[in-house]
């Protein structure tokens, strides 16, 4: 297995720092930060949140700037077998600090462990590199002064992937996700996504043997990525829990009725430009526009969500 560490991922980070460019001047509306791996890099569930707040918040909804990167850890941990696409698996903490300066989040959303797991069994070696990885993150979001929602990954449908007979991965996922849950007695904001879309797989296979979320077991399907947005805004409409279970059912319904189209562009036009004025170690991802360009454009989409938002 090949390992680089987390240590190694936050000195490469802190490498970087002396290029960070200078700050914004202030902003008109919240900008909020999504991390993560190719689930929410896919971009739909970003989408479905950003106009869930654009309906919600109108004018002051945020702009939500999704830079999730492919087959990326925050354990810093690969496997030989991630070696065939040329490229070990990226680790965050190479890029956290530039992401952090460049972007200038308030708010930041990250999902991880589908991935650091490696889709090999539950292992304490891996889950206490997940676990650093994790408190290295917060710590840095902590010294920033940063809020932040930490996301527990959705479940591997062992059903519909192409895992080795006997593979129960998502264990490894839900022990990666209880230990997150467990956070919160520290004062961690975590949303326990992965509950809210297990909840869903067993309600549609009670009505559908043949029911998925992820078609191949891991990466979310239209359906998947709309319920994955509705548990984000669910917990974020109901802090407290209460009614949690029934907002999720009810904000899937109503996201299903808005037109995701300029949403999609503009979450898709941000993040191929973020990502590469950032900087990454993923190669094959989309060059996107200079990001002044891209900030242009995405004024005229954002205009075109809220006048959707307020008809």
């Amino acid at each position: 297995m090949v390992r680089m560490g987390t240590a190694l991922c936050l000195l490469l980070a802190l490498a970087c720092r002396a290029g960070a460019p200078p700050p914004e001047t202030e902003r008109a509306v919240e900008r909020w930060l999504v991390l993560g791996d190719s689930i929410a890099w896919d971009g739909r569930w970003v989408a479905e949140l950003q106009m869930w707040l654009a309906h919600t918040r109108g004018a002051q909804a945020p702009e939500l700037v999704d830079c999730a990167l492919p087959s990326e850890t925050v354990s810093g941990l690969s496997e030989p077998e991630h070696l065939r696409h040329g490229f070990a698996r990226p680790c965050l903490h190479e890029r956290l600090a530039r992401v952090l300066d460049g972007v200038q989040p308030d708010f930041v959303l990250a999902c991880y462990g589908m991935n650091d797991g490696l889709y090999l069994p539950l292992d304490e070696a891996r889950q206490a590199a997940f676990r650093a990885g994790i408190e290295a993150l917060v710590a840095e979001l902590e010294r920033r002064g940063l809020a932040f929602a930490l996301l527990t990954p959705p479940p591997f449908d062992a059903q519909r992937a192409s895992a080795p007979a006997g593979l129960d991965y998502d264990a490894v996922l839900a022990a990666s996700s209880a230990w997150l849950v467990a956070q919160r007695a520290r004062g961690w904001t975590v949303i326990d996504t992965g509950a809210g879309l297990r909840a869903r797989l067993a309600q549609g296979r009670a009505h559908d043997p043949a029911f998925t979320l992820a078609p191949d077991g891991v990466h979310l399907d239209e359906r998947g990525q709309r319920a994955f947005a509705a548990c984000v805004a669910a917990a974020l409409e109901h802090p407290d829990g209460a009614r949690r279970a029934q907002a999720e059912r009810e904000l899937e319904a109503r996201l299903a009725t808005f037109d995701p189209a300029p949403a999609r562009e503009l979450v898709t036009i941000l993040r191929d430009a973020w990502l590469a004025h950032t900087g990454h170690a993923r190669p094959g991802l989309p060059p996107g526009l200079p990001l002044a360009a891209a900030q242009e454009r995405a004024r005229t989409l954002r205009a075109a969500l809220l006048d959707a938002a307020q008809r």
